[in-house]
């Protein structure tokens, strides 16, 4: 028995800290009979799952129930496009303005955005004009800035689609519109690691090279400030990125974040991060920089 509650506490808390998938309130439940079930079978054939094996179940079961509610969830948008009257049509990617990233004086072109914007769906072109991520935001201006800093060798060109009425079936539905039209999947939406560099801050410590961990540990050994050193650390990788933005012309603003740096992280310094969520009924990232 006190097993079988403590699966049911992890469902229950994997279960809250997953409202934004929207599951189905029944989840954690049918989880839990699920497990029951599992045990009992175990215990009348003698045996006893260790709580690490009904872990893994659990888990197992999560994630097989959120694959199934996401296939629900796009087939039920899918048939919400097809039949509903959506106020703002969607329009075709390449019939949006292409604007190139950086005007004549080096800061970031203007978004056209105006108070009447809620949220925008964006896509991001290279040099080559390819497109490598599509994006949704509330403050697509702020997303700009932080796409350039994170990724000033990709950040040439972009498109955006302003929405005024945003909802979540209208923003999912016009980023997989536009993939569709792509006929290929951007590199920075593969749901990986490419993705999470234009995401999120870049960590700098899978990067480290040997002479880099010499110099950390040399601040263990000699109990020097590692916070210290991993900011030394950082600051290679900030300069790699400050020279890629100077041989491009850029006269834009970007400060990153000293605070991140001796954590090994680097990005942009915000005052407050755009939410780049896709919401239900109106378009949410966590301070990265």
């Amino acid at each position: 028995m006190p097993r079988i509650l403590s699966v049911a506490f992890v469902c229950c808390c994997y279960h809250a800290s997953t409202s934004a998938f929207f599951l189905q309130p029944t989840l954690s439940t049918k989880l839990v009979s699920i497990t029951s079930v599992r045990q009992t079978a175990a215990l009348e054939a003698g045996t006893s799952a260790s709580l690490d094996d009904q872990a893994d179940f659990v888990k197992a079961e999560l994630a097989r129930k959120k694959q199934e509610y996401d296939a629900s969830l796009k087939a039920r948008i899918s048939a919400s496009v097809a039949n509903a009257d959506v106020a703002d049509s969607i329009p075709p990617l390449d019939s949006l303005p292409y604007v190139p990233y950086l005007d004549e004086t080096g800061k970031i072109n203007d978004c056209g955005a105006d108070a009447k914007v809620k949220a925008s769906v964006y896509a991001l072109y290279d040099e080559s004009e390819t497109v490598r991520y599509i994006g949704v935001s509330r403050s697509v201006a702020q997303s700009l800035r932080l796409h350039l800093a994170r990724m000033p060798e990709q950040t040439y060109g972009f498109r955006v689609y302003h929405i005024s009425k945003p909802t979540r079936v209208l923003l999912e539905i016009t980023r997989d519109t536009w993939v569709d039209q792509l006929g290929y999947q951007p590199q920075g939406n593969d749901n990986g690691p490419n993705q999470q560099l234009w995401e999120s801050a870049l960590d700098v410590k899978p990067l480290m090279n040997e002479a880099d961990h010499a110099a950390l540990e040399t601040a263990r050994i000699k109990q020097r400030s590692e916070e210290n050193a991993m900011k030394k650390v950082t600051r290679r990788f900030e300069e790699a990125k400050i020279s890629v933005l100077n041989a491009r012309g850029v006269t834009e603003s970007l400060r990153f974040d000293p605070k991140l740096k001796g954590k090994g992280l680097l990005d942009l310094y915000l005052e407050k991060q755009p939410d780049s969520a896709v919401p239900d009924s109106k378009p949410s990232s966590k301070k990265t920089s």
